[in-house]
């Protein structure tokens, strides 16, 4: 269908600009999801913007990732608000006090989903970091192993320097 001059056709932007990919970034840093702000009136759809980074549309990657890392940030906050929330931790059932597992659990969930998140979002800085060291039965060397938390370069270099180069 062909739209005249005096109709206007409404749909999701799918051009890329840089006040829309400001928006989006701008919702994603205060806890959004990519799918929650790509619902909203206004915003292109999810596959516009997985299409604008796969082809790093106007550096909109580097702006994305910098988003994702200030989302880690708004997230931890948040899981402080949840854990300190004790506000219907208790249910009045048969006139009785009790307490709400059913509430509690979902806490629990909302926790530990917000930490995996923040985790992939920020590894190198909240990621799980383990260190191995092997020392040799007489002491004279020591090798130290740790996860990158899948950084393959950091662990190919370390490759490299327990090889000697090599």
């Amino acid at each position: 269908m062909k739209a005249s001059d005096d109709v206007v056709v409404m749909g999701r932007p799918k051009l890329y600009t840089d006040e829309l990919a400001r928006d989006i970034c701008e919702l994603l840093m205060i806890g959004n999801s990519l799918r929650a702000v790509c619902d909203l009136d206004g915003m292109p759809h999810i596959a516009t913007v997985m299409r604008w980074l796969s082809t790093n549309e106007s550096d909109f990657c580097e702006q994305y990732a910098h988003a994702r890392q200030v989302q880690a940030e708004y997230l931890l906050d948040e899981l402080i608000d949840i854990a300190d929330d004790s506000a219907n931790d208790y249910v009045i059932v048969d006139g009785q006090e009790r307490l709400d597992q059913e509430h509690i659990q979902r806490a629990k969930l909302r926790i530990d989903t917000r930490k995996w998140n923040i985790e992939k979002l920020a590894p190198k800085r909240y990621g799980n970091k383990q260190q191995v060291d092997n020392i040799s039965s007489d002491g004279s060397s020591k090798i130290t192993v740790n996860n990158f938390n899948g950084d393959a370069q950091a662990a190919a270099q370390a490759y490299q320097d327990i090889m000697g180069g090599k």
